[in-house]
């Protein structure tokens, strides 16, 4: 989210309200804040499931495979020693590795999965910039809605924010370069 508006509610069933609103009105992008943990919020801003567990679930299968398939060759293909009547292939001696490589790909996928998908490192947000988002932290609830992906048009997102209760609205972030006409000398 580059570009939004942020309203204050003063109560959670306030913000609750205006999230469903919005949402019905057809915008895809909500953010909401709180100052404690709220299921209520997070419900009505449905924030979509992550999809680090599938990809870590992957990455470690990955992992497993390798790791057995590389101890298989190299026992019992590229380079296969006869020591006491053994057989080539033991799958229970390359078990262990196998599960420590599954585990280290899978944490490696959700590390790495979790830095992509969260946008980090990003050391500024234009959101961090407004006052009342630190209020927010103490006493109010925020909403913040994506302009840039909004199907609304920012007076319009100011109707539904006021109609509902909310206070000291705030256009934070750019707008789009492609919308800024460009200045020519």
């Amino acid at each position: 989210m580059r570009r939004g508006i942020l309203a204050r509610f003063c109560c959670e069933q306030d913000a609750v309200i205006v999230l469903n609103k919005l949402r019905l009105a057809g915008c895809p992008s909500l953010e909401a804040y709180s100052p404690l943990p709220s299921e209520a919020l997070a419900d009505a801003a449905r924030t979509p499931c992550s999809p680090i567990p599938p990809l870590m679930f992957v990455a470690g299968l990955f992992g497993s495979i390798a790791a057995y398939a590389l101890q298989w060759s190299t026992q019992s293909v590229d380079y296969p020693l006869n020591v006491g009547g053994r057989p080539q292939h033991a799958p229970l001696a390359f078990l262990p590795i196998s599960f420590e490589t599954g585990i280290l790909f899978a944490g490696l996928a959700g590390f790495i999965g979790f830095l992509l998908l969260s946008g980090l490192p990003r050391l500024h947000h234009p959101l961090f910039e407004l006052k009342e988002f630190e209020a927010a932290m103490v006493d109010g609830y925020l909403v913040a809605v994506d302009l840039e992906a909004s199907p609304l048009s920012e007076h319009q997102c100011r109707v539904i924010l006021t109609e509902c209760g909310g206070e000291g609205l705030q256009v934070f972030g750019e707008p789009d370069a492609l919308s800024q006409p460009e200045n020519h000398k």
